[in-house]
């Protein structure tokens, strides 16, 4: 056992918005022991002040820390919905291009995915319509991305076809094309508290935020806002949605899908073409503040659901979302809390929030 677990937890949270709950705190206890082993002389002690002070060696723990599980075409539904709706209407709005960016986006597969399909749908005029680009705070697993050189694992029912029209292969593995390589440009950003602009018209930000908590998952809310032009579009992964609602950015449906966009009032104009990206430090609104509360018990979310239910036996609806949302703040998987809101929000005829909820218990 780590002696100073909970400080090492403390200053990666700080640093870059990771939380190690549940079986998350092995992980990190079999990098902490990996790196130590490889430096072989430092006790656990000495070896947090070095990662207090060195940013090479942060960095080497964080790669062994990300969760770089992606392929090519991961949940196609969304990349269609972007590519053969989102895209065509933003081109005929206005002219070019699209600025695009897959955030967290580990080794590249899903920036270049997008890639390849829009290039298959524009053809000569791809680089002129589309601008895309990828981040990740990881630096190594970025290297990958950059080098564009995938083993069969990452082709995970990709149509054959369609990898021998965009790669060569080179012994075990396959070699993406210069046509969508030099498409996509990646970038080293903390998107918990830094921006990349100017502003995207659609951020792809699937399956990360699972490893936030609920007070980083509001902070990067609004780093997420203002990356995000006025009509733009946000996609969490499918699993994700519902948890990340907190009326930060407006929940819309479309297409038979969910994605977030910015709410009417937040919407300014949009910043001038040209501008090359750049991470800035975002500033969080002053009032939304943003306190770390005492995690309620187990008796106390027992407690608000009685009291959420008796509102509803009363049809005091809002007031039973108020004591169902204190529960699903403390647990946003409690199935239990999670029903009742859905069926609440069923009673008030709004039924994307219905069926939102119906999925989150069932893939639960």
């Amino acid at each position: 056992m780590i002696p100073n677990i909970a400080a090492f937890k403390t200053l990666i949270k700080d640093r870059v918005g990771l939380h190690f709950f549940n079986g998350m705190e092995g992980l990190l206890n079999a990098a902490l022991h990996q790196r130590i082993a490889e430096r072989g002389k430092e006790s656990f002690e000495e070896y947090y002040e070095i990662l207090c002070v060195s940013t090479v060696e942060f960095d080497k723990l964080l790669s062994l820390l990300t969760i770089n599980e992606t392929y090519f075409f991961r949940e196609p539904d969304v990349l269609d919905i972007i590519c053969d709706k989102l895209v065509p209407r933003i081109l005929e709005q206005r002219s070019g291009p699209v600025r695009i960016l897959s955030a967290g986006c580990s080794s590249g597969e899903e920036a270049y995915s997008l890639a390849i399909k829009l290039h298959q749908k524009y053809h000569d005029k791809f680089t002129d319509n589309v601008d895309i680009h990828g981040c990740d705070i990881d630096t190594k697993i970025l290297d990958k991305a950059r080098a564009a050189n995938y083993s069969s694992y990452s082709f995970r029912g990709v149509d054959p076809l369609l990898q021998q029209t965009y790669f060569t292969r080179n012994g075990n593995q396959f070699q993406l094309h210069d046509v969508i390589h030099n498409k996509v440009k990646f970038h080293r950003a903390n998107i918990v508290k830094e921006q990349l602009l100017p502003k995207f018209d659609i951020i792809l930000l699937r399956n990360v935020s699972i490893y936030f908590d609920v007070e980083t998952r509001r902070i990067l809310h609004f780093n997420l806002l203002s990356m995000l032009q006025p009509d733009g579009a946000l996609f969490f992964g499918n699993a994700e949605t519902l948890a990340n609602n907190f009326g930060i950015l407006k929940l819309k449906q479309e297409f038979g899908s969910f994605y977030f966009c910015q709410p009417q009032a937040s919407r300014t104009q949009a910043p001038a073409p040209g501008v090359q990206p750049r991470i800035i430090t975002p500033v969080i609104p002053a009032e939304a503040p943003f306190v770390v509360a005492p995690v309620p018990s187990a008796q106390q979310c027992d407690s608000w659901i009685k009291k959420a239910l008796a509102c509803v036996a009363d049809k005091r609806f809002t007031e039973a979302e108020e004591w169902i949302g204190q529960v699903l703040d403390s647990d946003i998987d409690n199935q239990e809390a999670l029903v009742i809101k859905g069926a609440i929000a069923l009673e008030k005829c709004e039924f994307e929030q219905t069926a939102l909820s119906a999925k989150h218990v069932l893939e639960l």
